[in-house]
């Protein structure tokens, strides 16, 4: 990155300077993880390249701004995020894969968030559901809770409330499961 400036009539000088946002650097590094090494060798199985202790999140959001921003966000905390923007992508990759906490947003583009937390109620009933979502009107919180959801967090929230609630709710299940196992 060079700086160049250039000298003008008035007193203000121009400078032409560029820098990267921290979503453009980090988008920059994501050309090499995990998954697409994976892809550039066919004998690499995905489920080998997962530690045992990473959790993994299934992200069901059709704004594809949020979407990044969120895997951002996890993926600092060092959880694994799947993402889907459409309700019959996500369960498809609910149904395929292990997840240890699901994240939906209301408003989906083949339906809505309550519709496919149901749906993934129908198969998964102990796996914590989050929704993330803009709608900010009490009644929401209520269906989504009464459609399976744990918790309701409202658009935009602070990336460290969102984190909490996500390690509160996976920490919370596991350790529930484990102590049933024993």
């Amino acid at each position: 990155m060079g700086i160049q400036s250039r000298h003008t009539t008035s007193r203000v000088a121009v400078v032409d300077m560029s820098f990267p946002t921290d979503l453009e650097n980090y988008m920059s590094t994501r050309l090499f993880t995990s998954s697409s090494l994976a892809a550039l060798n066919p004998r690499t199985n995905r489920a080998d390249m997962r530690t045992q202790n990473t959790p993994r999140v299934l992200y069901i959001e059709d704004h594809e701004d949020t979407r990044e921003l969120v895997t951002l966000v996890l993926e600092q905390r060092s959880y694994e995020v799947v993402t889907s923007s459409t309700i019959e992508s996500g369960i498809e990759l609910a149904r395929s894969q292990e997840f240890d906490l699901y994240l939906l947003d209301s408003w989906l583009p083949d339906g809505s968030g309550l519709d496919l937390c149901r749906q993934i109620r129908e198969f998964d009933r102990v796996t914590p559901i989050v929704f993330y979502s803009a709608a900010a009107y009490e009644i929401d919180k209520s269906q989504a809770l009464n459609s399976g959801a744990q918790a309701y967090l409202i658009k935009p929230s602070q990336p460290s409330e969102l984190c909490n609630v996500v390690t509160s709710l996976i920490e919370t299940n596991s350790s529930h499961y484990q102590r049933v196992a024993v």
